[in-house]
């Protein structure tokens, strides 16, 4: 039963009842008062940090417009040659370099203009159907340049007719200016109406994305028995039914991606015709067929040194490849799960001879991270996110056991304020000479920015100062 208090004057004297249920109420609005009195406290204190944040954010964004501002002051004369220098020979002597790419789609006009301006320095084209017809000129200036650095890999994304005969010209009007071409292509009639006017003992590599049926794709695909120097191919189909690709000349292929509906014994009949196998990428579809026979075809690729694994609906039976004899990179490269204990066990025992070790997308528990180096006594590269930012006990344990003393390249890693000192030791630790005297190093690390503050900044300048050379680099964002 509730109790419904009378309105009276101040001078009106309450019965033992009412007096309680007062009581009562005030005792709850000041447990209200101070609940509220506590979300005000922690909105405060959200609101201090976000200042905080929107502070130093804003204090980079001003960087960055002071430097996008003396490249918008800069006469095209001198971006030329900033481009010349980036894109030119001169760049890519530097020890460790691959060939600069630039999404020209990506950047701002006056440099888009410059790059667009210097067909000269291109050797990768990544063309798009349909395109503007500013786009077909500049392809056609980059495939007629006789001065050019060299044949030019050539990509093509083919999802419908748009366009289609006007690449179909370029490419064959230019055979021997393209080296390798990639076909990313919802039909291979596609295929079959490119590579029939190139020279095809000048391709050696093929990448195909098919979503028609087997037979037209097996009808279509002749046209590569002719493609004496083809090392590379990279088969996807979105069917149920598995492509068999019997026109393929698999002897001869060293490069093969298998994106495919495959359950594992099509992978293994496919595996069985590739000796020459260097490495492959792969991801099948699970399947309830035997696949026991899957190990036994792996014996014949003794060449294979780096496997990369794409993930998939099972990925155990692709850990059988971890032991082969020649194999000294691996890949992880999917977003799959972390391998539970046995799988993890099996990476462990042959991860003696394995030099780089990738995990791209998925992250690896930090508890994890010593085990591998420990299991990794070889390792050069070592690519991962971990879970969580790498203490210094962490750190410690790998100068102090001396892990992986020959791991010269390191990626992904978040690192907590408190361990700063212990990674930079770490990274000093791992300089060393080669034999032509040239530094190399760790090239990569990185401080989370939620936890970064004023004084970090200024202590990793100081490290970056003293770290970073022509030959190395280290770099914390």
């Amino acid at each position: 039963m509730s109790l419904e208090l009378r309105a009276c004057s101040p001078n009106t004297i309450l019965s033992n009842t009412e007096r309680g249920a007062m009581f009562d109420i005030l005792s709850g609005l000041d447990g209200c008062i101070v609940g509220f009195d506590d979300d005000i406290a922690r909105i405060r204190k959200v609101l201090d940090s976000l200042q905080d944040h929107r502070a130093e954010i804003s204090v980079r964004a001003e960087r960055i417009r002071e430097r996008l501002a003396l490249e918008a002051k800069l006469p095209p004369e001198i971006l030329t040659k900033i481009f010349v220098h980036w894109a030119g020979n001169e760049y890519i002597k530097l020890p460790q370099t691959q060939g600069p790419f630039m999404a020209v789609s990506q950047v701002c006009s006056r440099w888009r203009g410059v790059a667009l301006a210097e067909p000269l320095l291109w050797g990768r084209l990544y063309v798009l159907m349909p395109f503007s017809k500013q786009i077909a000129s500049l392809v056609h200036s980059i495939l007629s340049s006789r001065g050019g650095r060299g044949p030019v890999d050539l990509r093509i994304n083919v999802y419908n007719s748009n366009h289609w005969e006007i690449m179909q010209n370029l490419v064959s009007t230019y055979p021997s200016r393209i080296r390798k071409l990639q076909i990313y292509t919802g039909s291979s009639r596609y295929l079959k109406a490119i590579v029939g006017p190139l020279k095809p003992m000048e391709i050696d590599h093929m990448r195909i994305f098919d979503k028609g049926s087997s037979d037209e794709t097996n009808a279509d695909l002749h046209v590569l028995e002719d493609c004496v120097n083809l090392e590379g191919i990279e088969l996807m189909d979105d069917n149920d039914v598995p492509l068999p690709h019997t026109v393929i000349p698999w002897a001869q292929i060293s490069r093969l991606t298998l994106l495919t509906s495959s359950p594992p014994a099509i992978l293994s009949n496919i595996l069985h015709r590739c000796p020459a196998l260097v490495r492959i990428m792969v991801r099948t579809k699970k399947s309830n067929q035997n696949a026991s026979s899957f190990p036994s075809r792996l014996c014949t690729l003794e060449h294979l040194a780096e496997l990369y694994i794409l993930g998939g609906d099972d990925v155990c039976h692709l850990l059988n490849f971890l032991v082969l004899p020649a194999l000294n990179k691996v890949h992880f490269q999917d977003r799959i799960d972390w391998p539970q204990a046995e799988i993890k066990d099996l990476i462990q025992r042959s991860a003696c001879r394995i030099e780089y070790f990738h995990t791209l997308h998925h992250i690896v528990p930090t508890e994890d991270i010593i085990p591998l180096m420990r299991a990794m006594p070889h390792v050069i590269e070592f690519r991962a996110k971990p879970i969580h930012p790498v203490s210094k006990p962490v750190f410690d344990t790998i100068i102090q056991e001396h892990l992986a003393p020959h791991l010269r390249t390191l990626t992904g890693w978040f690192i907590d304020r408190d361990s700063l000192d212990s990674a930079v030791a770490f990274l000093q630790s791992r300089w060393s000479k080669s034999a032509s005297g040239e530094y190399e190093g760790v090239s990569y690390a990185h401080l989370p920015i939620s936890q970064r503050t004023a004084t970090d900044d200024d202590y990793l300048r100081k490290v970056l100062r003293g770290l970073n050379t022509k030959d190395r680099c280290v770099s914390f964002n």
